[in-house]
């Protein structure tokens, strides 16, 4: 063999020993530990699915031929007989009744200031009080996006201004305003058109703008003999765009509505007849809906329909038809421990290494839901049936090792 060969064989060799070495001794004397600290969290076991509203709905029909003018707003209650819409000859008419109202309302406001007078002087706190809480309630709408809340608040709290004003002597009263609105409304009220027509409310409920068609797909007293094929036809028929034709909304007339949807045969041996649960709607609000599971009606596949019953009513629940939902069954809460923490302990109970000082100690876990990056073990307390040393499993808040190698309980780390 040539010197030059020999001599890079011997080097390559040489380097190759030194890093193997150099591996063997980072494995053997590096040993790093990294923990997490568990806390405490909670998570549903959902059915996730589509579904259906079915409500006590009456056709509201409408002179559409103008601008309509609404007094309700959408979701708003209305007695049987009450002004939902009126009709203007255009829009600029509307926008001057629209204003009309809110001058009228800011007069009787003031006028009832003005009534009442400097009576209400002891009762200054009370106005402080009245005055903050309108004034977080807004900023906490704006905040969740809620403008027509805000938009409701601010004559309210405009009306609180005007009370702690003469309230506390800055004004006497309001008769020059008082003056100077009613010699505005006047001129505009003799301005422009009036409302060529008045729409009502043939029932009581409340009052939604939209018309989907699917009014009366369903009978309402039915509702609880609808089977899986009818939910899934239903879910699948394309909108009709002209169903709203000739119609200005809908009155719901019943506070409780109904929710039916189609549940898989292997999930739906989880829910029965009476049952209490929650549902959300991830699409429309993020608040969990309390509802009652009043039907179950199978087909020969085991696929069931499910009708739940709801007496939530809000301006968003009121529109809705076609929603994919989410049904909460069961809350698991306990400890929330990552899956790579886990391990097993000389009689092969499940536990976790937790850091306790520089050491490493074995504690138990009994995991009561289980998920592919975690799972939720029950959170062990003295007097728990069956616990015979609750010192030995996990707690909330410890130091649980997620990294290290060789562990072992009692082991000492840096």
């Amino acid at each position: 063999m040539e010197p030059f060969i020999r001599r890079l064989l011997t080097a390559v060799f040489a380097i190759f020993l030194i890093g193997y070495v150099t591996f063997q001794g980072v494995q053997i004397f590096y040993n790093p530990i990294r923990t997490e600290t568990v806390k405490g969290y909670s998570v549903y076991d959902t059915i996730d699915t589509d579904g259906i509203t079915i409500r006590n709905e009456t056709l509201v029909p409408g002179d559409t031929q103008g601008y309509l003018f609404f007094e309700t707003e959408n979701g708003g209650r209305v007695g049987k007989g009450g002004h939902i819409a009126q009709v203007f000859p255009s829009e600029q008419d509307a926008l001057a009744q629209q204003k009309l109202n809110t001058l009228d309302d800011e007069l009787k406001r003031l006028e009832e200031i003005n009534r009442q007078g400097t009576a209400n002087k002891a009762n200054l706190e009370l106005i402080n009080k009245q005055i903050e809480r309108t004034m977080m309630e807004m900023v906490w709408d704006v905040h969740s996006s809620s403008l027509v809340t805000v938009t409701q608040e601010a004559p309210t709290l405009l009306s609180l201004l005007n009370k702690y004003q003469i309230t506390t002597g800055k004004v006497n009263d309001f008769t020059d305003r008082i003056s100077s609105l009613k010699q505005t409304r006047d001129q505009l009220a003799s301005s422009f058109s009036k409302a060529t027509a008045t729409i009502e409310a043939p029932v009581a409920g409340y009052f939604v703008s939209t018309v989907d068609g699917f009014e009366s797909r369903f009978t309402y007293d039915d509702v609880l003999k609808l089977r899986p094929e009818q939910i899934t036809e239903a879910l699948n028929a394309p909108e009709d765009p002209e169903a709203g034709s000739g119609y200005v909304g809908k009155m719901v007339a019943d506070y409780e509505w109904y929710l039916a949807c189609t549940v898989p045969a292997e999930k739906a041996d989880t829910l029965y007849i009476g049952a209490s649960l929650t549902v959300r709607l991830p699409f429309v609000s993020q608040e969990a809906i309390p509802v009652t599971v009043m039907a179950m009606n199978r087909d020969k596949d085991g696929n069931t329909a499910v009708i739940f019953q709801c007496s939530y009513m809000s301006s968003s629940l009121s529109s809705i038809r076609r929603e994919p939902i989410q049904i909460q069954k069961t809350l698991y809460e306990g400890i929330r421990v990552p899956q790579k923490a886990i391990t097993f302990g000389e009689n092969g109970e499940r536990g976790v290494y937790v850091r306790v000082g520089n050491t490493a100690v074995l504690r138990k876990i009994d995991i009561i839901y289980s998920d592919p990056d975690f799972v939720i073990s029950r959170e062990v307390k003295e007097g728990d049936e069956g616990i015979e040393d609750p010192q030995k499993y996990l707690r909330m808040y410890d130091d649980v090792i997620v990294e290290g190698k060789g562990l072992y309980d009692g082991k000492s780390i840096a």
